[in-house]
């Protein structure tokens, strides 16, 4: 069962180093994003860790929610994670995608919503 019901299932890359760790984090995530995912009745089927060759790629919504793709790990060190800051800016960016498909002002207004509310969240604990 994952932190946050409203996600199917977390799964890290097990054959990379520190899939243990990997898979903390997207817990973590998860569990950061469960209140906001509730208020909105949003749903993902599946959050899972990725390692695109494009380096720029750092996320990716497959089908509206169906899927949820992160990239935890530098492009160039697999055994280096990025910052949990991006990390969860990134899954932010990714469920705004469930509702806006495009990168217009829609969307960057619905993103700047949930980056306020999931500074609210971090901070009150």
């Amino acid at each position: 069962m994952t932190a946050n019901p409203l996600i199917g299932s977390v799964e890290a890359l097990k054959r990379q180093p520190n899939s243990s760790e990997a898979q903390g984090l997207l817990q973590r995530i998860a569990a950061v994003v469960r209140p906001i995912m509730q208020t909105r009745g949003w749903k993902v089927k599946r959050l899972r860790e990725f390692y695109p060759r494009n380096a720029s790629l750092l996320g990716l919504n497959v089908d509206r929610g169906a899927e949820i793709r992160i990239r935890l790990r530098m492009p160039h060190d697999h055994t280096a994670f990025l910052r949990y800051e991006d990390l969860l800016g990134t899954m932010l960016h990714e469920l705004v995608h469930i509702v806006q498909g495009p990168h217009d002002a829609r969307f960057y207004a619905i993103l700047d919503e949930l980056k306020a509310e999931a500074e609210q969240l971090l901070a009150a604990g």
